[in-house]
């Protein structure tokens, strides 16, 4: 098969047609020459004549061959089967949504199967396209196959466009020449690639994308709506949030075998019942079962089962608080201090502070809560009036008007019934911070809140509640105490939840055994899936869950018109090696070579 790098250019053979009309138009005859003996001349002017049309003759097929050569020369032919051809680029997205299914190996996979049996040419660049573009291959077909041997799926969302930035496509770009054929392979899920295409336009002869595997439903583990307050020996329930269809999992406790168990719930939210577990810190490892992408499917996290959660009442009476935390020795450490003995009292690490009167250590009290991980219970003037603790409450809006009240209520089914025999007719209106959680109503305004506070919490409450005997006498009030005590210290002890592929919240250093990943604010988090522990002050570290990226495990997306969906299509018809320098050297030969024959011929037949 015959092709061009140039082939409008092809055009120029045409010119071959000015020479001859040169040589019709400037034909030269032999002079007359006057001789007595013409008989003896006649002879020997019919042999000059066939030597003259025989010279003139190969002059012109000499220019016309210069000129042949010439535009062949521009318009870089190749012939199929001649020569070794120019560069074959294969650039293989790698990123995880091409790694296997439950039930295949994956598009990764399918696409080296076919080109492992495809007819390649002698030249390949295989060019793997991650985090960013890397070449792992440059050279011939055997070391292009072993490269495409190693490839594997990598835990990372992404797509084939990151390649078209300037830095992370920077091996693939210097990878090209003018007479490559790049063919980009992907399943093009994330992206259509075509920021890529436009990157290599000009860059390359031609350009071709070939989607491998098909679309497909899938299941996502997308987040933890909330993590549980285990008790120790007792079974608790983990709320997921997952996207698509799946009512099964398997759970591994500390690298034990998986047990398979049923996930309940709707839509996005997913219960999951956990075994009893003994007091302690425990790896739990939860993978959905589905047909779908295996990238997706698992979520690793520690999560802490407590028995005795300190807590430290400060207070010169007893109230409602100080007598449930007191009352409730299975689930609290408890010890009560007056405000004068607090300076010598140790604040409980991860554990609840009641602050019941006024004390001279609001700003140590601040620094524990945001600094040392805390829960700080208190009136919200009796925080007002503490200028080092009036910050943590500054973002609460109180007017001077009260506004209507009503029954107590906590938003729980099996508490209300009895909160609601107790009352606040009357209540002060308030503007609440985006991030206050309500714990406590009456009717519908709020009066017992949480605000998070660095890496603590504060509860608020908005009105005197110990004034409130019908509800400090209530018994379900401890149990409502003991609830909100046990989950937002359990919160405490919560890693970071972030998701691969969105935007980090923070700077950071994230490392894990055998890997480390430098994230900047604001940048995709490109991590995989897994339990890390981020770098702090003072060489300290605290964990972070990396979570599943819910884009890569999109696999409904059509692929967009054009695109390659075999590799017979994808790959470029076979052709030789680049015949323009030669063909531009054979014209400089001919022309040489015209230039002595026209000389010769001028000396010889000249006027």
């Amino acid at each position: 098969m015959f092709s061009a790098l140039h082939p409008l250019l092809l055009w120029g053979v045409a010119a071959v047609s000015v020479p001859i009309l040169i040589h019709l138009m400037l034909r030269q005859r032999p002079r007359p020459r006057p001789w007595a003996a013409m008989r003896w001349l006649a002879a020997a002017l019919q042999v000059a004549q066939r030597r003259y049309k025989l010279t003139n003759l190969l002059l012109l097929l000499l220019r016309c061959l210069v000129v042949a050569l010439a535009a062949l020369a521009v318009a870089r032919p190749n012939l199929a089967g001649v020569g070794s051809g120019g560069r074959l680029v294969l650039a293989i997205d790698t990123t995880a949504s091409m790694g296997a299914r439950a039930d295949t190996p994956g598009p990764l996979a399918e696409a080296k199967s076919a080109l492992a049996e495809a007819s390649l040419p002698d030249r390949i660049t295989v060019v793997a396209i991650g985090e960013r573009a890397r070449v792992m291959a440059d050279g011939g077909r055997r070391e292009a196959l072993a490269a495409l041997a190693r490839l594997e799926a990598q835990p990372l969302p992404g797509g084939v466009d990151r390649a078209a930035g300037s830095e992370a496509g920077a091996d693939l770009i210097g990878a090209l020449a003018p007479d490559a054929d790049v063919v980009v392979i992907s399943d093009f899920q994330q992206d259509d690639g075509d920021l890529l295409d436009v990157a290599l336009a000009g860059r390359c002869r031609t350009r071709t994308r070939w989607a491998v595997g098909a679309p497909s439903a899938n299941a996502v583990v997308a987040g933890i709506l909330g993590l549980p307050d285990l008790a120790p020996d007792r079974p608790g329930e983990l709320l997921l949030a997952v996207e698509g269809a799946s009512d099964a999992a398997r759970i591994s406790v500390d690298g034990g075998p998986a047990t398979p168990v049923t996930l309940s719930g709707e839509g996005g939210r997913r219960r999951l019942a956990l075994p009893p577990l003994t007091p302690g810190v425990h790896r739990l490892v939860v993978e959905l079962i589905d047909a779908g992408l295996a990238y997706d499917n698992v979520i690793e996290l520690p999560v802490t089962v407590r028995a005795e959660i300190p807590t430290v009442a400060v207070q010169t009476a007893i109230d409602y608080l100080g007598a449930a935390l007191a009352a409730d020795s299975h689930n609290f450490q408890h010890a009560s201090v007056n405000p004068v003995q607090l300076p010598a009292r140790a604040l409980p690490a991860q554990g609840l502070v009641a602050l019941r009167g006024a004390v001279g250590e609001g700003a140590r009290l601040a620094t524990w809560v945001q600094r040392e991980q805390g829960v700080l219970w208190a009136r919200l003037d009796l925080l007002r009036a503490d200028a080092a603790l009036t910050p943590l409450v500054a973002a609460i809006g109180l007017d001077d008007s009260t506004i209507d009240g009503g029954a107590f209520a906590s938003g729980e089914a099996d508490l209300d019934p009895a909160l609601a025999v107790a009352q606040a007719p009357r209540v002060p209106q308030v503007r609440l911070p985006d991030g206050a959680e309500v714990l406590l109503r009456a009717g519908d305004a709020p009066v017992v809140v949480a605000l998070p506070a660095g890496s603590g919490w504060v509860v608020v409450e908005l009105i005197d509640l110990a004034g409130h005997a019908e509800f400090a006498a209530r018994g379900t009030t401890p149990l409502w105490v003991r609830r909100v005590a046990r989950r937002l210290t359990a919160r405490l002890a919560q890693p970071r939840l972030w998701q691969a592929g969105a935007l980090a919240p923070i700077e950071a250093r994230l490392r894990r055994p055998g890997a480390a990943v430098d994230v900047a604010a604001g940048a995709p988090l490109m991590a995989a899936p897994g339990v890390w522990q981020r770098e702090i002050d003072g060489g300290a570290s605290e964990p972070v869950i990396v979570v599943a990226s819910a884009s890569e495990g999109r696999l409904e997306r059509r692929t967009a018109p054009g695109v390659a969906h075999d590799v017979a299509t994808a790959l470029p018809s076979p052709r030789g090696a680049d015949w323009g320098l030669p063909l531009l050297i054979a014209a400089v030969v001919v022309l040489l070579i015209e230039g002595a024959l026209a000389a010769w011929a001028g000396k010889t037949y000249g006027r």
